[in-house]
């Protein structure tokens, strides 16, 4: 028979472990990466200038794992974990606009914020998307230089306010457009426009597998014993054809049950859409079949007497859509901002721009054309009037 002083010894150990344990799931949402791995600790390590807070960065990039992949859609699949990093954590679905998506990126800049935190120097911290986007490329220049919205805007602003909801947020980012050929438009050549409506006709009624990635997410995130009923918030997030994206796996969403509330299909808590557009290879046919025409209203401006015909430059247009960008039924709230000032799109030959479009029945519908010049398509998701109705929104989830 054990002495009580045994008893007391072993109930103290007993009760050190589990405050251990709780202690290491508290802090998990600092030092798990998304492949459940361990990442460094930097939070007592003040980052001062831009050279200490690069260096972290390059730690933070050799802990990286599957790097060796080069299918995007399985790299996502692979580093996306899928799991709330603390109890009650908000599920972040954040779907990029064509040719702007880097699996890698999304990861690096989330733990980079929740391994360090404030013990970066806010001037630093301000435009940090802009020294993770710069560091990454110089260290993998073999791989074609993207550019997200989503990255520089709203994940820019959370890193910038960690504290802004009650509780952690998990961010997993998914392509948006439905044909490969679509995943770098720099490299699009006639050759490769011609396979493009084969693609497009094979994909047209299909189920992409970045929203099937998406689904499979969700799903995994929402079984998940931290996930809590009333706490557990999805956020879905898209700029450009995301848009169009993030509609689709809505609609796909219906089809699942929610563990937390019994109920049979999961809600959205906030959708919030940037500039959307129809799915890529449709706003790209729009802009080419306008470039088709113009040599021949060209040509006929030549003809003498005849009135000039006016050539219009060359846009994916803004215009309501209300069987492809609407709020769907298990939307609890829907705000859409959208500009139609822009002219540079993509960056890319053939240049054309890109406007956004309303989102029918959306709560909010907000045009920022007259704040906006003709990088609006990008400069959109930054833009302070955006940012402060995206702080109002998510504090308003709680």
């Amino acid at each position: 028979m054990p002495y009580p002083l045994e008893i007391f010894i072993k109930f103290l150990l007993l009760i050190v472990s589990m405050v251990s344990i709780a202690h290491a799931e508290e802090s998990s949402y600092f030092d798990r990466d998304f492949t459940g791995e361990t990442i460094p600790q930097f939070r007592s390590h003040q980052i001062h200038n831009a050279q200490e807070l690069d260096s972290q960065i390059t730690k933070l990039l050799a802990a990286q794992k599957y790097t060796k992949e080069t299918d995007r859609l399985i790299l996502n699949r692979n580093l996306n974990q899928c799991e709330p990093s603390v109890r009650g954590s908000a599920l972040i679905i954040a779907f990029s606009g064509t040719g702007s998506y880097q699996p890698r990126l999304a990861i690096l800049m989330d733990q980079l914020c929740k391994s360090m935190g404030n013990a970066i120097k806010p001037d630093l911290r301000k435009n940090i998307h802009y020294r993770v986007n710069n560091k990454f490329y110089s260290e993998n220049q073999h791989l074609t230089k993207k550019w997200s919205g989503l990255l520089a805007g709203p994940m820019n602003f959370l890193c910038n306010n960690p504290d802004i909801l009650p509780y952690s947020y998990d961010w997993y980012s998914f392509p948006s457009e439905e044909t490969e050929l679509l995943d770098d438009p720099t490299k699009l050549s006639i050759k490769e426009f011609i396979k493009l409506p084969k693609e497009i006709k094979a994909s047209f009624d299909a189920y992409p597998v970045g929203i099937q990635n998406a689904i499979q997410c969700t799903r995994k995130y929402f079984n998940h014993k931290n996930a809590v009923s009333g706490q557990t918030k999805l956020i879905v997030l898209s700029h450009s054809s995301g848009g169009r994206s993030a509609i689709k796996y809505l609609e796909q969403l219906k089809n699942l049950h929610n563990p937390l509330t019994g109920n049979k299909i999961i809600k959205a808590d906030l959708v919030f859409t940037i500039d959307p557009v129809r799915e890529a290879h449709e706003a790209i046919a729009e802009a080419l079949s306008q470039m088709a025409a113009n040599p021949i209203k060209k040509a006929y401006n030549f003809l003498p007497v005849i009135p000039d015909v006016k050539v219009h430059p060359i846009y994916v247009w803004s215009r309501h859509q209300k069987e492809s960008l609407y709020k769907t039924s298990n939307t609890i709230q829907h705000v859409n901002f959208y500009q139609k000032a822009d002219q540079l799109g993509l960056k890319t030959q053939p240049k054309f721009g890109i406007h956004g479009s309303p989102i029918h029945g959306a709560d909010l519908n907000r045009d920022l054309t007259l704040k906006l010049g003709k990088d609006g398509h990008g400069a959109i998701t930054y833009h302070a009037d955006l940012l402060e109705q995206f702080k109002h929104e998510l504090l308003n989830l709680y």
